[in-house]
């Protein structure tokens, strides 16, 4: 009788086990699904966005540009960006307000070109769907074609500086 008894005691443990790992396995896979699809922070990104390495604000990273015109409309790119540049010496700036986007090289403000943006663009954007274009400095992913626009430009949103922003807005009430 008590050989039955340690038996049973050994199942309902090794059950246990097995439902611990299973439930680990499974909330592992959810939580990379998760942030594949930009709906949890990766992991590595905690310290950022809690600000616990560093919390210094973003610098400026391009100088001011006067007017509302659009530079070197009519020129193509290749005519005025020198065509020996190494990588990272272009960048772009967007001003929503304007409805601009900006292409530098090594900060220099060299083509501007008119911009469409969501039906809400006014405004920081805080979560998917608020269609907002976000505001910040961001590095380009991916360009490519879009059936009513030329081109799309795919950023490396959301970064630690957005979802601190995220939280920030989900604390004082401004989203849910």
């Amino acid at each position: 009788m008590k050989k039955q008894k340690n038996k049973t005691k050994f199942n309902l443990g090794n059950k246990w086990l097995r439902l611990i790992a299973l439930l680990l396995f499974g909330g592992a896979i959810s939580y990379f699904a998760l942030v594949k699809a930009n709906l949890l922070m990766p992991l590595s990104e905690i310290p950022e966005v809690f600000c616990l390495l560093s919390c210094e604000p973003e610098e400026a990273f391009h100088p001011a540009i006067e007017g509302d015109d659009f530079l070197n409309y009519e020129q193509a790119l290749e005519q005025v960006i020198n065509e020996n540049f190494a990588q990272g010496e272009i960048s772009i700036l967007v001003e929503k307000a304007k409805l601009r986007l900006t292409v530098f090289q090594d900060r220099q403000p060299m083509k501007s070109y008119p911009i469409v943006l969501g039906s809400a663009p006014e405004g920081d954007k805080f979560h998917e769907g608020d269609r907002k274009t976000p505001e910040g400095i961001y590095y380009v992913r991916d360009l490519y074609p879009h059936s009513a626009w030329f081109k799309f430009i795919w950023l490396d949103y959301p970064r630690p500086e957005s979802w601190r922003e995220h939280f920030q807005a989900k604390l004082s009430g401004e989203t849910n």
